[in-house]
């Protein structure tokens, strides 16, 4: 991702590689299944809200300065975009072949991100 500049491709690189990331059974076991039973739901929503929510809305708040997204309230666009990366990682997580998930899931994820840019 180092080599990435433009905002977009940015983000877009982003969801490759959590979803990349998804596919390790056993990190997706941990993370994604076990650790809110361990944790209790309300603290892993808070972690999840610490870490993965800063992260995306630092990521659309630079690409919407940057003039290549539609502007409009980061707060609200960063909690639905947090709840589709996670409904996705769910089903590569649960699914009987991860990566054939996985690729099922990335055309929709980036449809989303495409369809909040701005058109010239």
């Amino acid at each position: 991702m180092a080599d990435v500049s433009e905002p977009v491709e940015l983000i877009e690189a982003g969801i490759r590689a959590f979803l990349d990331a998804c596919t390790d059974r056993q990190r997706a076991r941990i993370t994604l299944l076990e650790a809110p039973t361990v944790l209790g739901w309300a603290a892993w929503r808070e972690i999840d809200e610490r870490f993965g929510l800063g992260l995306v809305s630092s990521a659309l708040s630079h690409a919407m300065d940057s003039g290549a997204l539609i502007r409009q309230e980061v707060p609200p666009l960063a909690s639905i975009m947090i709840g589709a990366l996670s409904e996705a990682a769910l089903l590569i997580a649960n699914a009987r072949d991860p990566v054939v998930a996985r690729d099922e899931v990335e055309p929709v994820l980036m449809s989303l991100i495409r369809g909040l840019r701005v058109t010239p």
